[in-house]
């Protein structure tokens, strides 16, 4: 996971999965983008994860993760991606996908969910 931008609003990353074909490369590219900035943070992009006690979270909200995860409903939040095929080896293509997500929309919906608290209270 590398930090491409990060402005008032949108956070860029370049996310780099290899997997057995180019649609299951990017699915999990993005999944791990999106977890990354779920529950970790991007180093030099959005230091701060928004959810700081995953197991908790993943336990207390397991519907809301199911929404999003699994059911790609994180595209939503996508702005903008550019897709990069790296290498194709004999049963392996690696990618690298760059996504542009709208932390503050994602914020939004996890409070609307109760997922976080709202900055500030």
């Amino acid at each position: 996971m590398k930090c491409v931008t990060n402005d008032a609003r949108l956070v860029t990353v370049a996310s780099t999965y290899s997997a057995m074909n180019a649609t299951d490369a990017q699915l999990y590219a993005e999944r791990n983008a999106v977890e990354n900035l779920l529950f970790k943070g991007i180093a030099g992009c959005y230091e701060q994860p928004l959810v700081t006690k995953e197991a908790e979270s993943m336990q207390a909200h397991a519907a809301f993760y199911d929404w999003l995860i699994t059911k790609r409903e994180y595209e939503r939040f996508i702005t903008d991606r550019k897709l990069e095929v790296n290498s194709k080896k004999k049963k392996q293509v690696n990618i690298t996908e760059t996504i542009t997500f709208d932390v503050p929309a994602l914020r939004k919906e996890m409070e609307r969910q109760g997922v976080i608290k709202k900055l500030g209270f």
